[in-house]
Order: structure tokens, then C-alpha cells, then sequence
């Protein structure tokens, strides 16, 4: 899209979801307006030209995507490309690393374009703003990274409350990051002595959040697989009982990028942020801490069982040569014991197991030197 026609978007999308009483909220023309401004259609180009980039690059030919500055569309389909292809940009960690390295080091105008600066002022002391209206690259850029947290739920590390903190953070004017539109005019305020700058940059979250409520941003479904029901060829999908027609994927599941769903009918308007300055329209927000709090018990029970998975993989059941050499000492005393005339398995010789007493541990159990016989009855506990 056009900077022009993202310049008319969202002041449309704020004019129709930004209401002022419950009677302008019934809008019976609501989806023909969303229709005609357009800001779905914007996130399926933007979503779609970069499925296309993958699909050439995996036939390991050159895209080249054509900008003014290439600081406009090209760097959102750029983030989005690697996003698809690299798991590492999908953790919190490598997401911001992502916006230092393609949006704050390479000069996409913050200042001008998130309106911190008024018309005419100068920027970091050199560059004067000539933008006096938002241009919302970075916004529908979130916007896509929204939709792709609906449609891959378990593939990032952090939920869209992130992505509204992170929109927040690049219009408050407290760090370096996001109040300049070029290194050379953070450099410049960097050097100059009366310039009010902290130079702690926005990716410190302690300085504005608490460590609980950084937590919130943590999803508990990330890397836990989630397979949808698969369908057969003769089965209809649901695009095609929403259109009328069957829709077959363009991105098999074998490639070595999201699969992404770019078509208008699998988007959804972010209503998180355009809802959000509107009282009337908050959606309760217990149901959503209930099943949070499911999440992250179901994770934790998750990352116990795996825990003990491999605490019995590895110092659980014994390396091969101390069973050997186990085996041996426990053929020898068997052989001690004939000698003697005492049965293996009575009291106070030597048992089975190749231990005295009614207490035996069970040698070889993947708890072995944990697990304990309680009262001789076989029941194990652990320490």
C-alpha cells in the first residue's frame, strides 16, 4: 500500500471503531465501511507479497522489492520474510532484534511518521519533520504479526498484550529508540550536552513494567505442537462454506516457512487496539485469565514430565558398562550365598536384588538410589 492511502486508513479505522455512545456502535453498514476503507486488504497484500518472496527464495532465486527509501512497504515485507523462514525472530528476544536491525538501525522515520515531532521542527537537531500526519507502517506491520499470533498460536514466544506495549512504547519520547529517523540524528542528540536524552534504549522493559507483568507477555503455548484436524480431498474446508468455492493451500506444510493464511476471510480486525479507548466495548477480562492460567498449569505439567523424561534418559537408568559390571558383582554373591547355604530371598541374606534386608532398591528401576521400597510391600517413594 501507498503511503497516501495508509495516511486515509487509519484515521477511517479509528472514525469507525472509535465510538462515542453505544447507539454509534450499532453500525448495520459496519463491514461494507471496513470494506471500503481498505486496512484488511493492505494486511492480505502485505501478508501474501511476502509469501511470495519465500515461495522464490526457496527456489533459490533473487527477489528484489522496489521502494522510494526503502523505508515504506519494503520493510515490512522484508521482516515478515524473515519471520516466516527463521524461528529465532519469533522468540521475544530475536522480534526486537528484528525491529533494531531493520527498522531503528536502517532509519525508518519514528519521529516524523508517529507525529512525536510537530511539522517543521527539527529532529535530533538536523532533519526538520515534513510528515503532519501518522504514517502507519510499524502499526500494520504489528497488525500482521497479529494475525499471524491467531493463526500459528503456538509458534511465538509472547501474546498480542506484547505487540499493544511495544505500539505504546514507540510513541512515548523517554528512549533513544524510537524519537529519531536516522543514526545520524541520534548520534547528534547523543553528543550534545543539553539535550534531555536517556540513552537507555526501550528494549530495558524494567524501567517502565514489573517483572509480573512482563510475565503476561509470555505464551504458554509456544513450541507446544498443535496439529489441526486434517481433512480429506472430498472434505469441504472452511473457507469454502464462508465463499462458496474450495480453497486449496498454496503453501504445503513441507516448506520451510509459516504457511500463512493471507486471505481476507482468515484476517481479523485488531480490536484489542482499536477497541481499547472505547469503555463500552471491553470484553470482560476473566475469561481470558482463566484459560491463561490453564495454559501456563498445563505448561508447567508439560515441563515436568519432560524434566523427568530426562532425568530417566540420562542419570536415571545406568550407562551400560556399570549394569554390566552390576550384573557380575550380583552373579558373584548369588554364587557366595549357595556357598553358604543361605536362600537368596530370605530375610537377612542376600535378596534378589543383590541387597540385604526387606528393603530393597530396585537396581535397573529408572528411579534407582531414589526410589525406595516402603514397608517391603513394593510400593516405591521418592526422596
Amino acid at each position: 500500500p501507498a503511503q497516501s492511502v495508509l495516511e486515509e486508513a487509519y484515521p477511517a479505522m479509528l472514525d469507525l471503531h472509535c465510538v462515542d455512545n453505544e447507539r454509534d456502535s450499532d453500525k448495520s453498514d459496519y463491514f461494507s465501511k471496513l470494506e471500503s476503507i481498505g486496512w484488511l486488504n493492505y494486511v492480505s497484500s502485505l501478508l501474501r507479497t511476502a509469501t511470495d518472496v519465500c515461495e522464490i527464495l526457496c527456489r533459490e532465486e533473487t527477489a528484489v522489492l522496489i521502494d522510494l527509501d526503502g523505508r515504506g512497504p519494503a520493510i515490512v515485507v522484508a521482516s515478515l520474510v524473515q519471520i516466516f523462514q527463521e524461528p529465532e525472530f519469533r522468540s521475544r528476544s530475536g522480534f526486537e532484534l528484528l525491529i533494531q536491525n531493520n527498522w531503528v538501525s536502517l532509519g525508518y522515520p519514528f519521529s516524523g511518521d508517529n507525529l512525536i515531532c510537530a511539522k517543521g521542527v527539527q529532529t535530533g537537531g538536523t532533519t526538520p519533520s515534513n510528515s503532519s500526519s501518522m504514517t502507519p507502517y510499524f502499526l500494520i506491520f504489528l497488525d500482521c504479526i497479529h494475525q499471524l499470533l491467531l493463526q500459528f498460536p503456538s509458534l511465538f514466544e509472547f501474546r498480542s498484550v506484547y505487540l499493544l506495549d511495544l505500539l505504546d512504547t514507540s510513541f512515548l519520547p523517554i528512549f533513544d529508540t524510537f524519537i529519531f529517523d536516522s543514526e545520524h540524528d541520534r548520534h547528534l542528540a547523543h553528543r550534545n550536552p543539553e539535550t534531555p536524552l536517556n540513552p537507555s534504549p526501550a528494549w530495558h522493559w524494567q524501567v517502565q513494567f514489573t517483572n509480573n507483568y512482563i510475565k503476561t507477555w509470555q505464551n504458554p503455548l509456544y513450541k507446544i505442537p498443535r496439529r489441526p484436524v486434517r481433512l480429506t480431498s472430498q472434505d469441504p474446508t472452511p473457507y469454502s462454506q464462508i465463499m462458496g468455492r474450495q480453497i486449496h493451500p498454496t503453501v504445503p506444510e513441507n516448506k520451510s516457512y509459516l504457511p500463512v493464511d493471507y486471505y481476507i476471510s482468515g484476517l481479523s480486525v485488531w480490536t484489542e487496539l482499536f477497541h481499547r479507548s472505547v469503555p463500552f466495548l471491553q470484553v470482560s477480562s476473566h475469561p481470558h485469565k482463566v484459560l491463561l492460567k490453564k495454559q501456563i498449569q498445563a505448561r508447567e505439567e508439560i515441563e515436568l514430565a519432560e524434566r523427568k523424561q530426562q532425568q530417566l534418559e540420562t542419570g536415571g537408568v545406568p550407562r551400560r558398562n556399570e549394569t554390566h559390571h552390576h550384573h557380575t558383582q550380583h552373579h558373584n554373591r548369588q554364587q557366595d550365598t549357595k556357598r553358604r547355604g543361605v536362600h537368596p530371598n530370605s530375610g537377612g541374606g542376600v535378596g534378589r536384588h543383590g541387597v540385604t534386608g526387606h528393603n530393597p532398591t530396585r537396581v535397573g528401576h529408572p528411579a534407582a538410589g531414589v526410589a525406595r521400597a516402603a514397608g517391603g510391600n513394593g510400593a516405591f517413594r521418592t526422596n
